[in-house]
């Protein structure tokens, strides 16, 4: 299924356990097979009620259901689920206005990926955004009309819906006295956590523009490059960059020698459920970006012949990555800074001046 393994990534950190004995071990492989069973339970389910443009949908509602249960978004968990429920009716309405035209959607995009991030990540390295900005990428990549979008939004509102009630019941007791509005007091321009904020937002919505200027058939891939890649330290950034590159060649390379010469095409269904249970017990990025290319090289099959595929793939991947290297030069100017600190020289001018 394409794109799993970059959805699977919003379940960081992981709700499996883990463990270096055995017992800890077998644990978390029972524990792994009842994720991945659910998660293709889920795509399955909306392909069958809701046609097969909104499978990814149902696997992002999956992984959100995993990854809420686990992650608290440090509010109080009956407005939590309110604005998570409101995070994914924001997804549908907002990707439907950007399929308009790429001017509006550059604006949309803009400022429906800034209000998840800081509606979702007080704890930016909890990733809690994840599962809903991976379910705004998949929508907003494959647009649709008419009656499929009616079907599209009755997955996202409903799957939403179910997410929040999991959220709320699984956080109830938790003591919480930060409301909404106590996000936006927090905020302060400067901050890394707005800053990152900027960095990905402007990275998705550039990449999204490119996808929708030029056309693209996989414009998600741009996009979960720079989500993937983008992180609140821009060092860290950098790091993964290589280890993008090095992944993606080498899963290109082994999905050629592994889906077109060693396994037969009736196989293929299985060794991709293969590959996405194996994807669940990895830590290590370079490695899961191997299988996480498998996983989007076999979605891609459908469209194009394997060459053509690692080409593109390899392709967008490169984008992504000059994306994510222009917002990180721009990041050293540090104009967040700069623009702060002459708002605060015109206000003590004025103060003075009154």
């Amino acid at each position: 299924m394409d794109g799993l393994g970059s959805a699977a990534q919003s379940m960081s950190p992981a709700a499996i356990p883990t463990g270096n004995n055995n017992k800890g071990f077998f644990k978390r492989a029972v524990i792994n097979l009842l994720i991945i069973a659910f998660m293709f339970g889920c795509v399955e389910l909306y392909i069958l009620c809701l046609g097969s443009s909104n499978g990814l949908i149902g696997l992002t509602v999956a992984l959100a259901i995993i990854s809420f249960y686990r992650t608290d978004i440090g509010i109080k968990p009956l407005q939590g689920a309110f604005v998570i429920w409101g995070l994914f009716l924001l997804t549908g309405g907002a990707t439907f206005l950007a399929a308009i035209h790429p001017a509006l959607g550059f604006f949309v995009n803009m400022a429906s990926i800034y209000t998840i991030l800081t509606l979702t990540s007080h704890q930016p390295m909890d990733k809690a955004y994840y599962p809903i900005v991976s379910c705004y990428i998949f929508a907003q990549s494959s647009p649709v009309h008419g009656m499929d979008y009616g079907l599209r939004m009755i997955g996202i509102a409903g799957g939403g819906l179910i997410v929040a009630i999991v959220y709320y019941i699984r956080h109830r007791k938790v003591k919480r006295k930060r409301g909404i509005g106590d996000i936006f007091r927090e905020t302060h321009f400067c901050s890394t956590r707005t800053k990152f904020f900027v960095r990905l937002t402007a990275g998705l919505t550039i990449a999204m523009l490119i996808g929708d200027f030029f056309h693209v058939l996989k414009p998600a891939w741009i996009s979960f490059t720079v989500l993937s890649l983008v992180h609140p330290f821009v060092n860290e950034s950098r790091k993964k960059i290589v280890y993008r590159i090095i992944g993606t060649i080498i899963g290109g390379i082994l999905f050629f020698v592994l889906f077109e010469w060693v396994v037969p095409d009736p196989w293929h269904p299985v060794l991709l459920l293969a590959t996405g249970y194996v994807y669940l017990f990895l830590r290590t990025y370079w490695i899961q970006q191997i299988f996480i290319t498998l996983s989007s090289l076999s979605g891609a099959m459908v469209f194009l012949h394997a060459d053509v595929a690692i080409e593109m793939r390899i392709l967008f991947v490169l984008i992504g990555i000059a994306i994510v290297v222009l917002i990180s030069i721009c990041a050293k100017f540090r104009l967040m800074d700069r623009i702060y600190g002459q708002i605060q020289k015109i206000k003590a001018r004025a103060k003075k001046t009154a």
